[in-house]
């Protein structure tokens, strides 16, 4: 385009000079050629799409070989471990690295210094603490061990034939009579207790022969109990005596000490009889504590 500028505005110069030219000198090329850079910005144009289209720019590449100066160094590890009463082997391990620049190799030398390990051991001397047991003191633990609290025996539960009585008891006013028949040979009375411990207990209650009717040749027994752990039984009471009221003592200790605890009293009576009687007073359970010389 800008080319065909500069052509139109040469004919239309060219046209202008014919019109107004007389008798004169024709124009010279070179006052043809200064009419034609009025435009320099066309001019400039085209000399810059000529440049870009003709020229060809060399990239001149400078590689400079960068050449590094490895200093040998020496790291000095220093390592302190403190165990307690452990044996301990420290192993140092050490990797040799190669660095390549720029096609030549490097060496890097390590120096391996071995750090001392100053190791502390410690003698442990086990300590061995007692825990101070239970402290034991001497108590009866029953409650109302000889039915004079009230009419009803509480809080002794009391089993088919069992009833407070004021009949000819031990200790007055009250103890308890167990009455058995053909049809009822047993008879329970009983109480709940706390868990008994690991202590040393005494047991002790009496027991009499009250009434036989039409008996001939039977035998009773009264036996404590403690949850499942049967203790030994009292005098065996006949037709034939013994009479009056009887000591039953025993010691023991508690199979199950850590759980709640009863204690049952039951009276048997076998044989030939109608009706017997059997009477128990004055019970007692009593923590023992025994003094170690």
């Amino acid at each position: 385009m800008a080319r065909h500028g500069i052509v139109a505005l040469l004919a239309a110069t060219i046209l202008g000079v014919n019109v107004n030219a007389g008798p004169c000198k024709p124009y010279s090329s070179a006052a043809l050629s200064s009419t034609v850079t009025v435009e320099p910005t066309v001019t400039g144009s085209s000399t810059i799409t000529a440049d870009v289209t003709e020229t060809t720019d060399a990239l001149q590449t400078t590689v400079t070989e960068a050449t590094t100066d490895v200093t040998d160094t020496t790291d000095v590890i220093e390592t302190t471990i403190t165990e307690s009463a452990t044996e301990t082997t420290g192993t140092l391990e050490t990797t040799v690295i190669e660095t390549t620049a720029t096609g030549t190799t490097d060496l890097v030398e390590t120096t391996t210094t071995e750090a001392a390990i100053e190791m502390s051991t410690a003698v442990l001397v086990p300590t061995t603490t007692t825990a101070a047991g239970p402290v034991c003191e001497p108590t009866q633990i029953l409650v109302n061990p000889g039915f004079d609290d009230n009419n009803n025996g509480s809080p002794w539960i009391l089993g088919p034939g069992a009833s407070v009585s004021q009949v000819n008891p031990r200790s007055p006013p009250n103890f308890m009579y167990n009455t058995l028949t053909q049809s009822s040979t047993s008879s329970t009375i009983s109480q709940e207790l706390p868990a008994l411990g690991p202590f040393t207990y005494e047991l002790q209650y009496y027991f009499n022969l009250q009434t036989a009717v039409n008996g001939r040749g039977f035998s009773c027994t009264v036996t404590p109990t403690i949850n499942e752990q049967t203790l030994a039984p009292g005098q065996t009471l006949t037709d034939s005596g013994p009479y009056g009221f009887r000591l039953s003592s025993q010691s023991f200790i508690a199979q199950d000490p850590d759980s709640p605890a009863a204690l049952f009293l039951t009276v048997h009576c076998q044989g030939t009889f109608n009706t017997v009687i059997i009477g128990i007073d004055d019970v007692s359970l009593t923590r023992v504590c025994q003094t170690v010389d």
